[in-house]
């Protein structure tokens, strides 16, 4: 099983969960009156803005759309300290590395794999600070400036609003047999995640993410991916094997995981991170659709499992909403989108006033008639929960590909409310 710690109860509110929008390191050229971005392991195209982009730049993900946000400075680059240098990720190709910052105890902190790490840079007033690390082993104390939309280069690079890869190309790096460092490593891997049994990839089954301990606490670190430390799994172990392949060798890993990606060559970290980031850059933006709006909240959370030789994905949007009436009490609607072996299956389970009601959409007739032949066994178990249960059905129809808010309006049993 996946080691879970605390409650398997979650308290969700208006004001719940605190999210950052996450910023990554970015640089930019001008080819052929288009600006090209790039950003890890890809290059996105755009229009060229009204104004050229000068310095250091960030890309964000706002609203479903791109946005590039200057870097600035209070002071010059400086020379990072010897006795933290060693703990601290390298930067990727864009020849920086972008960590938040917050503080903890009067002191400056950054999360890191191993743990949070004390920097011996105070905070200038106000907040959104990040640390900037560049190629040449200097650090650098930046806040983001006013973001700069960008429109997408025709038939080139989607928003954010739609898949980051393509239907059926999702990077599924836990497929490929690897090199025998490869496998030692996803071996190490499959101990962090709990591996199942029903899966012969280094991941959890479905039945696992199902958990609500597990769910309670992925939810409470929504946001944090992928730099945060000690998270619950798959994304914590997926959070920290990134980490550590980033981090300098020769640091005396103790962990199974930390000691066999210290045994990695040189070559061989850099296609095990040629493997993995795209992954983890895919997962990072969908989970970035995540709002604390107080109003509005939404929770995102796009998670890998394993399903025999396969490697497949659950998606899972959490939002509260209002029928628009100032005495009636707000519901929540709980989306979940499944790759299953006999088709794609998006559930819709919606709580209002002490009733749940379900809604299915099956990619396949098989599938939809396996879904209906268990509602009521399903409504049984509600009931028993002390659940009332409203409606349950299934359909035959298209499936998104991918959970997350595409137009102006979001419906709720049949009847749109528009968003604020």
């Amino acid at each position: 099983m996946i080691p879970i710690s605390g409650s398997a109860s979650v308290q969700l509110s208006a004001n719940n969960p605190q999210l950052a929008p996450t910023l990554v390191a970015a640089k930019v050229v001008q080819s052929s009156g288009l600006l090209k971005v790039q950003t890890g392991q890809r290059t996105l195209s755009f229009q060229m803005p009204t104004t050229p982009p000068q310095g250091a730049v960030a890309l964000q993900s706002l609203g479903g759309s791109w946005v590039l946000r200057p870097l600035l400075s209070q002071s010059s680059p400086q020379p990072i300290p010897a006795n933290i240098q060693q703990t601290l990720p390298q930067p990727g190709p864009t020849g920086q590395l972008l960590l938040p910052l917050r503080q903890a105890g009067g002191q400056t902190v950054v999360m890191l794999a191993n743990g949070p790490q004390a920097l011996p840079l105070p905070l200038p007033p106000g907040n959104d600070w990040w640390l900037r690390i560049t190629d040449n082993r200097q650090w650098q104390l930046v806040r983001p400036g006013a973001g700069q939309p960008l429109q997408a280069a025709p038939q080139d690079t989607p928003t954010p609003a739609l898949p980051v890869t393509p239907s059926g190309t999702q990077p599924r790096p836990f497929e490929s047999p690897g090199t025998p460092g490869w496998q030692q490593l996803m071996q190490a891997l499959g101990q962090q995640f709990g591996q199942s049994q029903l899966s012969q990839l280094p991941l959890p089954s479905l039945a696992q993410l199902a958990h609500p301990a597990l769910l309670a606490a992925l939810f409470s670190q929504v946001g944090q991916f992928p730099y945060g430390s000690r998270m619950a799994p798959p994304l914590g172990p997926l959070a920290t094997l990134w980490q550590r392949l980033l981090l300098p060798r020769g640091r005396g890993e103790r962990s199974e995981l930390g000691r066999a990606t210290e045994a990695l060559s040189d070559a061989q970290r850099q296609q095990a991170l040629a493997a993995l980031t795209p992954m983890v850059d895919d997962l990072a933006q969908f989970q970035q659709q995540s709002q604390s709006d107080p109003d509005n909240p939404l929770l995102y959370l796009a998670l890998p499992y394993g399903q025999e030789r396969e490697q497949r994905q659950l998606q899972l949007a959490l939002q509260r909403y209002s029928r628009g009436d100032e005495t009636s009490e707000p519901g929540w609607l709980l989306t979940l989108r499944f790759e299953l072996s006999n088709g794609d299956l998006m559930l819709k389970a919606r709580y209002h006033s002490a009733t749940l009601s379900l809604d299915a959409t099956a990619s396949t007739l098989a599938l939809s008639d396996a879904v209906t032949g268990q509602f009521e066994a399903l409504r049984c178990r509600l009931i028993e929960a002390g659940l009332e249960v409203g409606g349950l059905r299934c359909r035959q129809g298209d499936v998104p590909r991918q959970l997350g808010v595409n137009s102006a309006a979001l419906t709720y049993g049949g009847t749109p409310y528009a968003r604020a």
